[in-house]
């Protein structure tokens, strides 16, 4: 079961960018380091030990 991530906890943290298709921070957000922590994780790519690309 996937968890909500940190930064979708508070509306005033995000926006859904519709022209890119992705959430992004707002200033209010950007200013709290465990939001940038969770945003950051959210997007990170993630890959194996050979270096693919896997989804997590």
């Amino acid at each position: 079961m996937q968890l909500e991530p940190y930064f979708l906890k508070n509306k005033k943290w995000y926006y859904h960018d519709e022209k890119a298709w992705k959430y992004r921070l707002t200033e209010e957000g950007k200013k709290n380091k465990k939001v940038v922590e969770s945003y950051n994780e959210f997007y990170r790519v993630h890959k194996d030990k050979d270096g693919n690309i896997i989804d997590p």
